[in-house]
């Protein structure tokens, strides 16, 4: 009955010319997915996001670990360009802070990265863009997987399924990041997948946090970052939270081992104590159009490729951005 409904559905788009109901589907909400998504439901564009996740963000959005809510997932840095931080303050509403003195101390912050960051971490970010999502006519659908599409190339129109239902559109714009199965496409290959292993500890220090963001100095380590001075709300006083992304999973099982070394380099204080430790692991598919250009050639023009791999990246839209964002109100 669904593939009747589906087959019907594409021979009414071709017999009646209807108008497809958006004009791009935009797979996931990786921060530059949405501010493009917003950009073209600024400018006239029907637009939808999908998001399989339950939460905003992608690779930025915010879990809750170690008992600690709106956590970011991952260690992540954002640079210094000025044109950058224009943009997320004037018209995402952000507010940013230097990673290496984010609490305006005279003697800053160890970091051997120092930059701009969000004051309250991924999570004031995705807030902010939820809240221009819910202001503009772009649609949002979170915990929604969009799980097949399939091509009327006679009338270059998409119909493409999300939990039982049926939308059509025009272009489907995808990151490297993400896939779709195309069902009169079977020949398309399935994608690869990345994992990125993260490991957060949990400290007692009652001290001030006296580093914000380095690279990898030991075994296994690629960076790490303490998220504390970011707004977040620790269950107990004088508690701090460190993130650690790893190069594998047998090293997430090295809490102690580099609790151990962050106190012998003067990381933490030498009186602080681990609490708890705990594990997150981020999977990523990977998304390459060449392959649908070789196997299935009709259908490459129904996608789009945009660039999301660096948030800095976001330099490269905004004079086109601005034309159509309006100033945000200062949170």
């Amino acid at each position: 009955m669904r593939r009747f409904f589906l087959l019907l559905l594409v021979y009414g788009c071709s017999l009646f010319a209807a108008d497809v109901d958006f004009d791009y589907v935009f797979i996931g909400s990786s921060p530059i997915s949405v501010l493009e998504g917003l950009y073209r439901s600024y400018t006239g564009s029907k637009v939808l996001i999908v998001e399989a996740s339950p939460t905003l963000g992608g690779a930025w959005k915010s879990i809750t670990i170690c008992g600690v809510a709106h956590v970011d997932m991952g260690c992540h840095q954002i640079g210094s360009d000025p044109k950058l931080k224009k943009f997320l303050e004037t018209y995402v509403g952000c507010s940013l802070v230097q990673m290496n003195n984010p609490y305006g101390q005279t003697n800053a912050l160890q970091s051997a990265d120092s930059g701009l960051y969000f004051s309250g971490g991924c999570y004031e970010l995705n807030c902010r863009l939820l809240e221009l999502i819910d202001k503009s006519p772009a649609q949002l659908l979170l915990n929604c997987k969009l799980e097949k599409m399939h091509i009327n190339f006679d009338d270059s129109v998409a119909v493409i399924k999300i939990q039982d239902s049926y939308y059509t559109t025009s272009k489907i714009v995808m990151t490297p990041n993400s896939y779709i199965e195309i069902e009169n496409c079977p020949k398309a290959p399935k994608p690869s997948y990345s994992k990125y292993y993260h490991l957060y500890l949990l400290i007692e220090d009652s001290s001030p946090p006296r580093f914000t963001y380095f690279h990898g100095f030991c075994k296994g380590m690629s960076r790490a970052i303490n998220l504390t001075p970011f707004s977040l709300e620790m269950p107990e006083e004088g508690q701090q939270l460190i993130a650690i992304q790893t190069y594998d999973e047998q090293s997430l099982s090295y809490a102690t081992f580099y609790f151990d070394e962050l106190k012998k380099r003067q990381f933490i204080s030498q009186n602080a104590r681990l609490i708890t430790s705990d594990q997150y692991i981020y999977e990523q598919p990977h998304f390459h159009l060449s392959s649908i250009q070789s196997t299935c050639p009709q259908a490459h023009s129904f996608f789009e490729i945009l660039r999301t791999d660096a948030i800095w990246n976001i330099s490269q839209h905004t004079d086109k951005w601005e034309k159509a964002f309006t100033p945000c109100m200062t949170h």
